[in-house]
C-alpha cells in the first residue's frame, strides 16, 4: 500500500502549528514562494520512507506533529 503525503498543518502539535503558520505568514508578506509538502506523518508512511531508502529514523518529528517539509513555488 503506497500512502500520500497530509499537508494538513492542522494535524500538527498546536505549539508547532502556531509558529509554522507565522513563517509561512512571514513567507508570504516577503513574496517568498513556498508551500508545505508534507505536514503530519503516519507510521506506515513513515516505514515506506524507509524502504525507499528517503529516510533513515525509525520514527519521525513527523509523526509527532513536530516537523514539516516545504518547498519554493
Amino acid at each position: 500500500m503506497t500512502t500520500s503525503p497530509d499537508r494538513d498543518i492542522n494535524k500538527l502539535n498546536i505549539d508547532f502549528k502556531i509558529k509554522v503558520e507565522l513563517f509561512l505568514e512571514e513567507c508570504r508578506r516577503r513574496r517568498i514562494g513556498i508551500f508545505v509538502t508534507e505536514a503530519w506523518r503516519s507510521k506506515e508512511r513513515q516505514q515506506e520512507m524507509i524502504a525507499q531508502g528517503k529516510s533513515k529514523v525509525a520514527q519521525s518529528k513527523h509523526e509527532l506533529g513536530l516537523a514539516v517539509d516545504i518547498a519554493f513555488r
